[in-house]
């Protein structure tokens, strides 16, 4: 299963809004693999047709830079899914690895410094 939508909270608003559907009726009508609405630093939830599971964000100590952390997340869930782990081990995967691009553990702070204009 892929996923076939992902929204941040504030963009899954403007959907509400527009629709007035929620996530699980919106992932039927559209008939959608899955949704995953991320949320920040307070995790987020994923809907399929048959499931729902949210997930808790891994908040590390030393916060490099948040920017980037939900295109990080998605990747690495999609990646988990494309491997065969279940929905849940693969939200788990992808905070653990959205909480190591935070904390900066995959690029060293001056390769990002040389990145600033």
């Amino acid at each position: 299963m892929l996923f076939r939508s992902k929204a941040d909270e504030e963009e899954w608003q403007v959907f509400v809004r527009a629709t007035g559907l929620d996530a699980a009726t919106a992932v039927k009508r559209h008939k959608w693999q899955g949704l995953l609405i991320t949320k920040g630093d307070r995790g987020g939830e994923f809907f399929a047709a048959s499931e729902r599971q949210s997930w808790s964000a891994t908040i590390p100590t030393n916060r490099a830079s948040e920017t980037g952390a939900g295109d990080v997340f998605t990747a690495g869930f999609g990646s988990a899914v494309l491997e065969g782990e279940s929905s849940l081990n693969s939200l788990k995967f992808a905070a653990a690895l959205a909480g190591k691009h935070v904390a900066g553990e995959w690029l060293p702070g001056s390769v990002m410094d040389s990145l600033e204009t």
